[in-house]
């Protein structure tokens, strides 16, 4: 996609390059969500049977974009299934009535999960935050009451590293070694980092050496969790997508990710999916950063400023400056991505909300 904006200057060319499907083609994050789904199957004493893509493409035609919210569906489907002819299952924690189901040892069929999204009925119509709100009536209308404790732990609270299936997500996502870096807690277990080990960099060497030598303006633009700006308390926000860039080569670029834009939300007291794209706060910001090579507060405010007020701050305030025009290339993987963002809900665990 390329917009175009009238100035007064030299003509000039300004990147905004996504991550997922362009920079890299994002394999670790349903490969997190299927060992995340193990992870309590095995704690309930079952096989491996985690959603396949076509599953997960349903989770995510259905309003679960973000593996924050359609694991614990998965985990709550199969407790579900599991204690529907054993009630007394449910027992007063999740680690409880997990141990309870083991101990159990039911035989139980592959949970149809493709079915399961159905039935919640959550839809494309839904936000993505408003997924595991429906998910949760949906099974505390269909268990005890005494289940609900369980499905709170799970469902109530998705955006919160404190979550448990989140927790577990974040583990694979980022690995044990960063974990402890980006939650100020211990991890639970070793594992190294999927989205390190199994995305696969789209940006071959030969186009990053041209993107460098053109020395132009450019950004990385993206839903993913990362980074609050520079010097901000970068507790709980999780680096994901400058480890994208770290993978292709471009671990210098400057990143607006939602990391960016939930940091400007909480100084404003707004809501971060109110800034992210299609938003056109974060794609301002972006345009910000790359004119000044930076992801930084001046950047964000910049781009607020623009989108709430119609003030022109610097840095865009020098675009009027010249006669010709800046012609801005923004770089997605599919008309939808440049509608809304493709995971709009997995993002800063802790004092934000990937």
């Amino acid at each position: 996609m390329t917009a175009h904006m009238s100035a007064h200057m030299s003509a000039q060319e300004i990147f905004l390059l996504d991550v997922d499907s362009v920079l890299v083609r994002p394999l670790g994050y349903r490969a997190a969500l299927r060992a995340t789904v193990d992870h309590f199957r095995a704690r309930m004493g079952l096989r491996s049977d985690p959603p396949n893509d076509a599953e997960i493409d349903e989770f995510e035609a259905h309003g679960f974009g973000s593996e924050w919210h359609s694991v614990p569906v998965c985990v709550a489907g199969t407790l579900a299934q599991a204690a529907e002819a054993r009630p007394d299952l449910w027992r007063g924690t999740l680690d409880e009535t997990l141990a309870a189901v083991a101990e159990a040892a039911p035989d139980l069929p592959r949970p149809d999960y493709a079915a399961l999204v159905h039935a919640i009925g959550a839809d494309a119509v839904w936000s993505d935050m408003l997924a595991p709100r429906r998910a949760l009536a949906y099974f505390a209308a269909r268990t005890p009451p005494h289940a609900r404790p369980v499905l709170d732990a799970l469902l109530a609270r998705t955006y919160d590293v404190a979550s448990p299936a989140t927790r577990v997500f974040q583990h694979h996502t980022l690995g044990s070694a960063r974990f402890p870096a980006t939650y100020g807690i211990a991890p639970e277990f070793e594992t190294e980092s999927l989205l390190m080990a199994m995305d696969e960099p789209l940006l071959a060497p030969e186009a990053r050496a041209l993107l460098r030598a053109a020395r132009l303006p450019y950004a990385v633009y993206t839903a993913r969790p990362s980074l609050p700006p520079a010097g901000e308390d970068a507790t709980g926000f999780a680096p994901e997508a400058e480890m994208a860039c770290a993978l292709v080569g471009l671990a210098d670029a400057p990143v607006i990710g939602y990391g960016h834009v939930a940091w400007l939300a909480q100084q404003h007291g707004a809501h971060p999916d109110a800034y992210v794209k299609p938003s056109p706060v974060q794609a301002l910001a972006a345009v910000a950063a790359a004119l000044v090579n930076a992801a930084s507060p001046v950047a964000l405010h910049a781009a607020l400023a623009v989108a709430d007020a119609g003030a022109l701050p610097e840095p865009f305030a020098a675009l009027q400056s010249g006669a010709e025009t800046v012609r801005i290339s923004v770089f997605e993987d599919t008309p939808a991505g440049r509608r809304r963002s493709r995971r709009p809900g997995r993002r800063c665990a802790g004092p934000a909300s990937r």
